[in-house]
């Protein structure tokens, strides 16, 4: 078996962007894939249009991130996070023992 003399085999090469975390950047990976978003990046994305839809719409988020626009509509579709509701004390019932 011979060695190939330091040659290396050629390798794709994929195009990379900077995330977008602002505050959160220590959190999570640098560089991503063109297409692809990071975990913080897609909770961030999804937080924003859930509180202003009006601002963050689809072919916006599609456009900021480098993504599909239908990989988008499918993810807002899909993925929604969570909301914590909590009922007011007067509306509660107590479970009675039986």
């Amino acid at each position: 078996v011979k060695d190939g003399g330091g040659e290396h085999l050629p390798r794709k090469h994929v195009e990379k962007r900077l995330t977008k975390l602002g505050q959160l950047e220590d959190l999570d990976i640098k560089k991503v894939p063109k297409g692809k978003i990071s975990i913080v990046e897609a909770l961030m994305l999804l937080n924003n249009h859930k509180l202003h839809p009006q601002i963050w719409t689809a072919e916006k988020i599609a456009a900021e991130y480098s993504l599909e626009l239908n990989e988008v509509n499918s993810l807002l579709e899909f993925f929604i996070p969570f909301t914590l509701q909590e009922f007011p004390k007067e509306t509660r019932k107590a479970i009675k023992p039986t």
